[in-house]
C-alpha cells in the first residue's frame, strides 16, 4: 500500500515559541499529522506569541497562538488560536486543557473514589511565581485559607515548604500537587472561555 505524500510546510515559531524545542513541540506535532512539516529560518507560516516583537520582522502568514487569556491583534496575524473564546472568523478556540491533558478527560474505568479517599495526602497545594498587586485577590485568598488549615506553597510566591519545584509544568509538578487533595487555581481576570 502506497502512503499518501504530505504536503510540505515550511515553518518557524517566534518570540516565546521561538525558545522552544522547535522539533518536536505540540503545535509542530499536531500539524505533522497533515504536513511534512519543515522547520526553516524564511517560513511560509510562522507560529507566535503574546510575549516578544521578532514576529514583526517576518512577512509570510502569521498565526498568533495563546494559552493566556490574551487576544490577537488582528493588524498583526492572519490568524489565531486562543485559549479565551474570540468571535472573529479568523480566530479558532483551543482550550488549555486539551493541550496538555494525558489521555482522556473522563474517568477511566475501575476509577475508584474511595481508594483515593484513603491515600495520604496533605489538604491543599498552591503553586505561583509571582505575588504582587495584580494578584492580590489570590494572595488574600491564600492567607485567609492558610490560616484555618495549612496550605503548602511550592511556587516561588509565599512559599512555606522550603522546596520549589523545578519549571513551570510537566512530570515534577504533577507529582507535587498529587502530594495534597485540593489545589488553589485562582485568576484575577474573568475572561469568557479561559480555564
Amino acid at each position: 500500500m502506497e502512503e499518501t505524500k504530505k504536503e510540505p510546510l515550511l515553518l518557524d515559531f517566534a518570540d516565546a515559541l521561538g525558545r522552544q524545542k522547535k522539533n518536536d513541540n505540540f503545535l509542530r506535532n499536531l500539524l505533522a499529522c497533515h504536513y511534512d512539516v519543515q522547520i526553516v529560518d524564511d517560513p511560509d507560516v510562522l507560529l507566535f506569541t503574546h510575549t516578544g516583537h521578532r514576529n514583526r520582522l517576518y512577512s509570510c502568514k502569521k498565526i498568533f497562538y495563546t494559552q493566556e487569556r490574551y487576544l490577537p491583534d488582528w493588524k498583526n496575524c492572519d490568524a489565531a488560536i486562543t485559549s479565551a473564546f474570540c468571535d472573529h472568523p479568523r480566530a479558532f478556540y483551543f482550550p488549555y486543557f486539551a493541550a496538555h491533558r494525558r489521555g482522556d478527560l473522563v474517568r477511566s474505568p475501575g476509577f475508584d473514589p474511595e481508594k483515593i479517599l484513603r491515600e495520604p495526602r496533605g489538604f491543599c497545594s498552591y503553586l505561583h511565581k509571582y505575588a504582587d498587586r495584580t494578584v492580590a485577590d489570590r494572595t488574600r485568598f491564600f492567607h485567609a485559607l492558610n490560616r484555618r488549615k495549612k496550605v503548602d506553597a511550592f511556587g516561588p510566591a509565599e512559599n512555606n515548604t522550603g522546596f520549589t519545584i523545578p519549571g513551570v509544568a510537566g512530570d515534577a509538578k504533577l507529582r507535587v500537587l498529587r502530594r495534597c487533595r485540593f489545589h488553589i487555581a485562582f485568576e484575577n481576570r474573568l475572561t469568557p472561555g479561559w480555564t
